[in-house]
C-alpha cells in the first residue's frame, strides 16, 4: 500500500510558499508553523492552539481598554458637557475661546487621570482577530498539502468545506454565548 501523506512541514516552509510575512496574517501563520513543527501536533490542533495563543495575547489589550472606559464612566456627564463647550467654541472660530475650551478639557483629563486615547489600545485586537481569520483562510486555500490529511475524525480535510456545517454552527453558538456573558 502506498502512503500519499505528505511529509511534515519544516521551519521556513510557509515562508517558501509565500505564506509568512510581516502582515498580521503572515506573523500568525508563521507562529502556527512554529507550533506545528515544534510540537508535531496535527494541523487541526495547531490551529486551535495558535488561535488560543493569539487570543491570550489580546487579553491585556482588552483589560487596558476596559480599565480606560471604567475610569471614564463616572465622569461621562461632565465630559459630554465639556465636549459640547469645545464644539461651541469651534463653531465661533474664536481662537481664544477654542484654546480656553481645549485647556479646560486637558485639565479635566489630568485632574481625573484619564488618557483620552486610552480606549484605543483595545483596537489593537482588531488586526490580530482579522489576521487570525485571514491566516487560517489562506492556509486552507493555498497548497499546504499537510492540511488535507491532518484534521479530526469529523473534519479530516481542513481544506474542504464542512459538509455538515457543524463548525459554523458551533462558532455562532460560542459567539452568542460570549455576547450574553459579556452583558
Amino acid at each position: 500500500m502506498v502512503n500519499n501523506v505528505p511529509t511534515a512541514l519544516q521551519y521556513g516552509d510557509l515562508a517558501a510558499l509565500g505564506l509568512a510575512g510581516w502582515s498580521p496574517a503572515g506573523i500568525i501563520r508563521w507562529s502556527m508553523e512554529l507550533i506545528n513543527v515544534t510540537t508535531g501536533m496535527p494541523w487541526f490542533w495547531t490551529i486551535v492552539a495558535g488561535s488560543a495563543l493569539w487570543r491570550i495575547v489580546c487579553v491585556p489589550l482588552a483589560v487596558k481598554g476596559l480599565q480606560a472606559s471604567t475610569r471614564l464612566q463616572p465622569h461621562q456627564a461632565e465630559l459630554v458637557a465639556m465636549q459640547n463647550n469645545v464644539k461651541r467654541a469651534a463653531a465661533t472660530k474664536d481662537p481664544m475661546q477654542m484654546q480656553k475650551a481645549s485647556l479646560l478639557m486637558k485639565d479635566f483629563y489630568k485632574k481625573h487621570d484619564i488618557n483620552p486615547l486610552g480606549g484605543l489600545v483595545s483596537l489593537i485586537q482588531l488586526p490580530i482577530t482579522l489576521g487570525l481569520f485571514f491566516a487560517v483562510q489562506k492556509l486552507c486555500t493555498l497548497p499546504v498539502e499537510q492540511l488535507k490529511f491532518s484534521g479530526v475524525s469529523f473534519l479530516p480535510d481542513l481544506t474542504a468545506t464542512d459538509p455538515t456545517y457543524l463548525m459554523p454552527l458551533v462558532l455562532c453558538a460560542l459567539i452568542n454565548l460570549q455576547i450574553s456573558v459579556s452583558f
